[in-house]
């Protein structure tokens, strides 16, 4: 009879295992120990320059990015710090909502130096929340394009000369918002999967400037999030189970022809 238990229990537990949605699923990283590799992978972009041109550490639990002095590039320059998405179930359709905070941010000489909070999309589109120095003006603003290649176009600027705060991008229905702290800087339409969430410091306009900024409590929130994709090991059991089952169904049948 216990032997029996245990394989139901095994046979439930596998088929749980192959359960494809997983409800209200939030993950929140405050990187009190670093950079978790599982979730997070860190990229340079700098087309010409062979060498790393930022630093990626994680002083008093925040990730702190910083652009290396001595380094010269030109144009578009940055570093990303890109979640996971596979390592908590994949892409996500439907309602969503990610945020970040920011502090410390030095964003010398203006133009398109920035800090940013980033989502992709399934139909190539992006969405950005930024906070830079155009034209001698400290603002937040939101960058977005909903059909690549990268024709975006900026809205939503508010003025705020603070070096903090937070971002957040979020989905409600079709709409998805960027803001900053409590202020909605602009919506637009988006029913497509989100694909990617990044945080980055970006170097542009063939400036070298010595940027940074610190980066902490991270929180992701889907209504719906898909389940990873069951591992093989998954399948053999469950397949393995049902089998020990029916032997031990007819084992007892036979025992009690007998």
């Amino acid at each position: 009879m216990k032997a029996t238990h245990r394989l139901r229990t095994l046979v439930l537990s596998a088929a749980l295992a192959l359960s494809t949605q997983v409800s209200a699923a939030t993950f929140n990283d405050s990187f009190s120990s670093g950079l978790n590799a599982t979730y997070w992978t860190v990229t340079e972009f700098h087309p010409g320059v062979a060498a790393s041109l930022y630093s990626v550490t994680t002083p008093s639990g925040q990730v702190h990015l910083e652009r290396k002095p001595g380094f010269i590039g030109s144009g578009l320059q940055y570093v990303a710090v890109n979640l996971n998405l596979s390592a908590l179930g994949g892409n996500i359709a439907g309602d969503f909502s990610t945020r970040i905070d920011f502090s410390n941010a030095v964003i010398a000489l203006g133009g398109l130096n920035q800090v940013q909070l980033n989502a992709t999309f399934a139909d190539g589109s992006f969405f950005l929340a930024v906070h830079d120095n155009d034209a001698g003006t400290v603002n937040n603003h939101v960058w977005y394009d909903v059909v690549s290649p990268f024709t975006g176009a900026l809205a939503g600027k508010h003025n705020d000369a603070a070096d903090h705060g937070t971002f957040t991008i979020s989905r409600t229905g079709n709409v998805v918002t960027g803001s900053f702290n409590s202020t909605v800087l602009f919506s637009a339409n988006d029913s497509s999967a989100l694909t990617g969430i990044q945080f980055t410091l970006q170097n542009n306009l063939s400036n070298n400037a010595l940027i940074s900024a610190n980066y902490d409590n991270f929180s992701l929130t889907a209504a719906s999030v898909p389940a990873p994709i069951p591992e093989p090991e998954t399948y053999a059991m469950l397949l393995a189970g049902l089998g020990l089952l029916g032997f031990a169904s007819r084992r007892r049948k036979q025992k009690l022809a007998a």
